[in-house]
């Protein structure tokens, strides 16, 4: 085979540069399953640690009790094991015959929405909690755990589906399932945070440091004495001066912090 001048590939041919393909990003980080209880009048969080302590039936909960501690709300929270985590139903109902009579107990478990897209126009929630248990083992799915459902402006229709995060795990990694004929995309739902006080993303309003209170502007326009609703004035954002709504997915702050969590 005739070589060009350098040797080092046949006349005529080009190199083809090949371009490794990067795995998908696992964001997910499952945080362990909790269970909180609330004090009914009368009890004291000293009184149920005390009765939860002494019953020889809740041993088995106590050795797999990461640690205790008080929530923001002042409740108390028993933080399970990792390994526990599926048995966090057990261990509430062996709770409610201790001290259901002093205590609200309500379980914690981390959860994650997936957005289920390519869905056909007639797609109905159950058939997506049975495509989910068929292809990809996901137990004990309910309609319930389908939260919304869009259409699109191509006619497809786009779920949002609450899922445990070890679950939500398995479904990413699938990537897609096969709802009815179509082949559906999975991904995970981003939430992006807004303030309502000063409308830039990334912050809620009770951490907002922002010198600049917007919160009595009209959401469409920028401009204070109505609210969008009632509006007529063209949008215009009040962060980036374009013609959309401070609101708008298309605003290129909001484009920039979506972007950013995506890496």
């Amino acid at each position: 085979m005739q070589k060009d001048s350098s040797g080092d590939k046949p006349a005529g041919e080009k190199w083809v540069d090949v371009v490794k393909k990067r795995k998908p990003i696992d964001r997910i980080r499952s945080k362990p399953d909790a269970i909180i209880l609330k004090k009914k009048e009368g009890a004291s969080y000293a009184d149920i640690l005390r009765r939860i302590k002494c019953d020889s039936g809740l041993e088995e909960l106590g050795s797999n009790v990461r640690y205790i501690r008080k929530t923001l709300k002042g409740d108390l929270l028993l933080e399970l094991k990792n390994q526990a985590d599926k048995r966090a139903d057990m261990f509430e109902s062996a709770l409610e015959g201790v001290i259901g009579e002093m205590a609200v107990i309500q379980p914690k478990t981390h959860h994650v929405t997936i957005m289920c897209k390519d869905l056909d126009e007639i797609t109905a929630p159950e058939e997506i909690c049975d495509a989910l248990q068929k292809e990809c083992g996901i137990q004990n799915l309910k309609k319930e755990n389908v939260k919304s459902m869009r259409k699109t402006r191509s006619g497809t229709q786009i779920a949002l589906i609450c899922l445990r995060a070890e679950d939500a795990k398995t479904v990413l990694k699938q990537g897609k399932v096969k709802i009815g004929w179509s082949i559906c995309r999975l991904r995970e739902y981003l939430s992006i945070a807004r303030c309502f006080r000063c409308f830039e993303v990334g912050h809620m309003a009770h951490k907002c440091r922002n010198p600049i209170d917007r919160s009595s502007l009209c959401t469409c326009c920028g401009i204070s004495g109505h609210v969008a609703k009632v509006c007529t004035n063209a949008p215009s954002c009040m962060l980036c001066i374009g013609k959309h709504s401070v609101l708008s997915t298309a605003c290129p702050k909001y484009l920039d912090m979506k972007k950013s969590m995506e890496k």
